[in-house]
Order: structure tokens, then sequence, then C-alpha cells
């Protein structure tokens, strides 16, 4: 009884008169939650969960909720095929105005001035302003109205080398991690103008900080300029020196992240995350028109396995480098064990090792994929749903 549990914290609320208001709308008069469970066509499990909002109850307290709109399946051709780890969302802009009407409510509620809030954020406001000559409001969110879309990858050859030799850190050329934060530029000439305003003032702000430990500089990517931020690598056991995370936009996108990232979003490719197999699988099994999806690629769910076996190894991972270290710095291996039985230590927990992260391994490979979409109506219906397919025999 969804309804008698908030009529029962809402109860406990009534004793303190600034919290009442709050209480009234604890969850929005939520009805309900309906959960259904099946598997379609014999190998996609799936969960579906739908939930009503009072939504006069909603508009009569005053909250605000951000305006959802469908994902535009287009969006993701920006993304590269190889995409493991994807958020897809819309309307950042009204996210953040819903998030300032209903902090205010939720202060004025607790008797809490809402005026203090609004004085920091100008003054971070002016800060910003002040040194990239943007206002954060004006010139950077107002235009993020339409898609967004962050992701994350990993080489998984390097993830497998790792293991199997861990001084594969050194003989690493390029970074093996990928990464990118895109916008949809609903006004591509306001994205590029923050592009164009950060190339003029960072340069200067850097002068003005030697100590500073990163390098800016300008290129061009597929017509569009793009800003260069290089960084050194302080691990001493990774050959890279240095590494790039660049900014760029044009009329389409305004992108933050690697060097891959960047590259495909400014510069899209024939073979990308829409027509990538592991998607076109997927997407059937999404909700209609969805608002928010959220997708793990069958390489996506083979690293969650050795995330999972750092987690269950890391201990016998621990042990084995602690004995390295040891002899390092001691010059020969401790008086209680030989050096013969020492390597031979190491050796069977290195074969218990390699056991155990091919059981995990065999688990995690029955999954293709993983997604969850969600889908907000005005009539206050909201849908989610969970898919998990199964890979094929």
């Amino acid at each position: 009884d969804t309804q008698g549990i908030i009529d029962a914290q809402t109860v406990q609320f009534d004793a303190d008169p600034a919290m009442a208001e709050l209480a009234e709308l604890l969850p929005y008069q939520m009805n309900p939650v309906a959960v259904g469970l099946t598997v379609l066509d014999g190998h996609v499990l799936t969960i579906d969960i739908a939930t009503l909002v009072d939504m006069e109850a909603v508009q009569a307290g005053g909250v605000m909720l951000p305006v959802a709109q469908p994902i535009d399946p287009a969006f993701t051709e920006l993304l590269p095929a190889d995409a493991q780890y994807v958020v897809l969302g819309t309307g950042i802009w009204s996210a953040y105005q819903s998030l300032l009407a209903n902090l205010q409510m939720a202060m004025e509620a607790q008797g809490e001035d809402p005026e203090e809030m609004y004085g920091q954020l100008e003054m971070a406001g002016a800060v910003i302003e002040q040194m990239v000559g943007l206002d954060y409001e004006d010139d950077i969110l107002a235009w993020m109205t339409g898609d967004f879309a962050l992701y994350f990858s990993a080489d998984l050859a390097f993830v497998d080398s790792i293991f199997e030799d861990p001084g594969a850190l050194a003989a690493v050329e390029d970074f093996p991690l990928e990464f990118g934060f895109l916008v949809a530029a609903t006004d591509g000439v306001a994205a590029q103008n923050v592009i164009a305003q950060l190339s003029d003032t960072l340069p200067a702000l850097l002068e003005q900080n030697p100590s500073a430990d990163v390098a800016i500089s300008q290129e061009t990517i597929a017509g569009s300029s793009v800003l260069v931020f290089t960084l050194p690598v302080e691990d001493a056991t990774m050959g890279l020196d240095t590494v790039d995370f660049l900014l760029g936009a044009n009329d389409e996108v305004f992108v933050l992240g690697t060097r891959g990232a960047v590259t495909a979003a400014l510069d899209p490719q024939v073979d990308n995350l829409r027509n990538s197999p592991g998607v076109e699988a997927a997407t059937p099994y999404l909700l209609d028109q969805p608002n928010s999806v959220w997708y793990v690629s069958t390489d996506g769910v083979g690293l969650l396995g050795e995330f999972v076996m750092l987690t269950l190894l890391g201990p016998s991972i621990g042990n084995i480098f602690d004995n390295i270290v040891t002899e390092l710095e001691a010059g020969t291996p401790p008086p209680t064990m030989t050096p013969e039985e020492r390597e031979q230590q190491d050796l069977e927990a290195l074969q218990e090792m390699q056991m155990m992260r091919g059981q995990v391994q065999q688990f995690f490979s029955l999954i293709e994929n993983l997604t969850i979409s969600t889908s907000v109506h005005a009539d206050g219906v909201s849908l989610a749903r969970l898919t998990l397919s199964l890979a094929a025999e």
C-alpha cells in the first residue's frame, strides 16, 4: 500500500509545522506502483515499472518538474560504435531550472531564506564571467535544451594484459580510456561562441598562473575549432607522459572528452553507435519514445566482470605485489621461505586467480547487453523498463 506508507510518513512530519507543507507533497501523492516481469523473445529478461503521479497535487504544491522530451535516436550517430557505457537524456536547462525552483520551495517550507542560495549563485556567476567572459546561464546552459549523452569505454585488451602482465602499464602508448560528454547544439552559434570565448580567455589565465600544470592549444577537427588541454601523467608506472582532453563544438553538437570522443562527435562516421550491432539488437526492447536511456554493451558487460574480479581477487593480487615489493626492498627473500618456495607460492596464487577469473568471465559472457529506459508523460504516468539480454548460444 504505497499511499498508506506515504500517509504514515506525512503524520510524522505534521509534528513540525515548518515541514507540514513539504510533507503534503511527499512524494507528489503517488498512487500504487505496478511492476511486471517477463521474458521477451525467449532471451530478454524484462522488468517494467509504472507509477502515476497526481499532477494536480504537484501543480498545487508549486513543484516544478523538468520538461522531458523524447530522445532523438539520430543523436547517437555522434558516438563511436564501440561505446560501452552510455547515458542518454534531454533538457539540461529545464532540469537546472526545476532544481532551483524546487530547492527554493524546500527551503521556504523549512523557514529558510532562498535569497542566500541565489546570492551565492550570482556571486559564482560573476566570478566565472570575470574570468572567461561568459554568463553560465545565458551563454552556456540556456541553449542546452536538447539531447545530451555521456559515455565511457575502456580498452579490454589493455585490461586483460594487466591481469597477465602488470608490467604492461609501462608499454602503454595510447590512453586506454575514452569518455565523452555531448550536448546537442540547439543554438550552434551560441555553442561555438563558448569555444571561441574560452580560446581567447583561458591562455591568458594560464599565463597569470604559471604554476598550473596544464598546456592549452588549439586545433581544427572537421573544420571546427577545438581547445586541447594537455595534462602530464604523473604515474611513473605508465608509459604515457601526457594525455589530452578536448573541447569543441559545431552547428550540431558541443562536446568535451578524450580525443577519440571529440573526433567522433565532430566528424561522425558511417559506423557509429546507432547502427552498431549491439544497439540495433537492444533498441526494439526499449520503451517507445524514451526520455532517457542507459545502455551497457557486450564489451561493457565484460568489463563489469573484470571489476567483479578485481573486487574478489583484490587481496590475492595485493599479497603477490606485497611479496614483490618486500623482496625488492630487502634485496633477498624473507628467511622463512626459500626463493623456490616463494616462486611456487606466487605461481599457485596466480593460477587460482586465473581460475576464478575464468569462472567470472564465463558467467558474464552469458549477457549480451543491459538497458534501462524511462518515459515520463504529461498526465503523470512514469514508466521504466530494465532489460537484460542473454547472449545467443
